[in-house]
């Protein structure tokens, strides 16, 4: 005869082994110690970035000390580029156009600090998962999916070095399986000394000419019918190259895709709205509004980037 006392034991046991076995509570966890990670600890590496059949090769140093976080990025294979990232501001250097482009940080995001919101935003438009073990760059990671609960945005296969949080590899999924876009690091090494003074630049910057960083506006504009999850994260008034005029930025976040609408004053008569294009995962789209145009860039489906530009609307203001 079974002792009751037994089944009693086993039953809280087993209904305590399921509990934290949860995969959504694993799983959050998990995306909060790469969001971490990223951010707190020292990393070297390089990692490599893939979208259709282009292929690049980057390096990177990210030093955290006692004045906060500063990040270096260079390029080693194609056009020469470096990155100067600290809390408040990205500097690229482009030294065959004697040129330096400054940005605000909350305006880019780099691999592997991908993942910018609480983990808790991530369920709104996702499905997470935790499956098997693998590993990158001779790291055991562990691999956690996001499949997305609407066509408004891609899926993605996150694995994170289980010793350190450390995002490894990214891949951007459309449909069940296609990759369209994928980071990984090659090397990576984890928790070494650097002094902040190694941080310096390449290039001697004398005579380069100088892009200012955008400024914060609150220009009125927004998107009334924004998909599932995304927030509004910054808006600023910035100077393009191409444009005569400064332009309005919005930029949106779901936590890892980001959609950037710009709006600028219309020149000339009005052209006719184009259809969706799309350039591995990025979806470009622009409408005519009123006196305005209106383009909307980003990481996602097609019909994310035209539900958002057709939902773009002025703000009245009280007279």
């Amino acid at each position: 005869m079974i002792d009751g006392r037994w089944v009693v034991c086993f039953t809280l046991c087993y209904s305590a082994i399921c509990s934290a076995a949860d995969p959504a509570l694993d799983a959050m966890g998990w995306l909060t110690r790469m969001a971490t990670a990223a951010r707190q600890l020292n990393y070297t590496g390089t990692f490599v970035y893939r979208h259709g059949d282009q292929a690049e090769t980057s390096r990177i140093r990210h030093l955290v000390d006692e004045i906060g976080e500063i990040e270096k990025i260079e390029s080693l294979e194609g056009p020469i580029r470096e990155i100067m990232r600290n809390k408040k501001e990205v500097w690229c250097y482009m030294p065959e156009l004697k040129a330096i482009k400054i940005d605000r940080a909350q305006a880019k995001r780099f691999f592997p600090a991908l993942i910018t919101d609480p983990a808790q935003h991530f369920t709104e438009g996702y499905v997470i998962q935790v499956r098997s073990k693998d590993r990158v760059a001779g790291r055991d990671c562990q691999q956690i999916h996001l499949e997305p609960k609407d066509q408004f945005r891609y899926g993605y296969r996150l694995c994170a070095d289980i010793e350190s949080g450390l995002l490894l590899r990214a891949n951007t999924i459309r449909g069940r399986d296609e990759v369209i876009e994928h980071f990984s690091f090659s090397d990576v090494h984890v928790g070494q000394m650097m002094i902040r003074d190694s941080f310096k630049s390449n290039f001697s910057n004398e005579n380069w000419v100088r892009h200012s960083p955008p400024v914060a506006d609150l220009s009125g504009w927004m998107v009334k019918n924004l998909p599932p999850g995304f927030k509004k994260q910054v808006e600023l008034r910035r100077s393009l190259a191409n444009r005569p005029d400064p332009v309005t930025q919005l930029l949106y976040s779901d936590g890892l895709a980001s959609v950037s609408v710009f709006i600028e004053p219309r020149k000339g008569k009005p052209k006719a709205t184009t259809r969706p294009s799309q350039q591995g995962a990025v979806s470009f789209y622009s409408r005519q509004l009123a006196e305005h145009n209106v383009i909307v860039v980003g990481e996602v489906p097609s019909i994310a980037v035209m539900e958002i530009a057709n939902s773009v609307v002025k703000e009245a203001r009280p007279q």
